[in-house]
């Protein structure tokens, strides 16, 4: 919903952007110098805010996103800093920890804020401040299935089965 760095609004999304399919991503366009990528990988889909040049303000910057679903009860924090929303017995989804790279390859950690209806996507002011642009905020999100239990039928299961030839998950 918005990016803020310190105090300073930089972006407000107001309506509805276009989504443009470029080198197989999604790429959402934000005021000229910012875009929203959707890169789909094996390990789920890469969500990157890519900054073309310096972001007025001073501090912290802040990507503020509104977050509905039934997976909200209360995300567990997993080892790379990135949080897991889970529904019991079904799955759940899982967002990586905040990565902040530069046009040199320079790299820092930063962090996921929660607060029950917002995530916020952090990046620490001092790393902003030194960044070589174009600057990526970068996290990983994705699913993850419950595909078996111990339960009745372990031995013949028919979570994805093909009766034709019989082969089965």
């Amino acid at each position: 919903e918005s990016i803020r760095r310190g105090g300073a609004l930089v972006h407000e999304v107001a309506g509805h952007s276009r989504p443009l399919l470029a080198d197989g991503r999604v790429v959402y366009s934000r005021g000229g110098t910012i875009e929203d990528v959707f890169t789909v990988r094996p390990e789920g889909i890469e969500l990157s805010y890519a900054f073309a040049e310096p972001l007025r303000g001073k501090g912290d910057l802040v990507v503020r996103g509104r977050v509905n679903s039934e997976l909200l009860a209360a995300p567990v924090e997993v080892s790379d800093g990135g949080l897991f929303y889970s529904l019991d017995g079904i799955g759940g989804v899982r967002v990586g920890g905040v990565t902040g790279i530069d046009a040199t390859g320079a790299a820092v950690a930063g962090h996921l804020r929660w607060d029950g209806e917002y995530l916020e996507l952090v990046l620490p002011g001092d790393f902003v401040d030194e960044a070589v642009y174009p600057l990526i905020l970068d996290p990983l999100v994705g699913t993850s299935v419950n595909a078996g239990s111990a339960g009745n039928n372990d031995f013949d299961s028919d979570v994805a089965y093909d009766s034709a030839s019989d082969p089965y998950l």
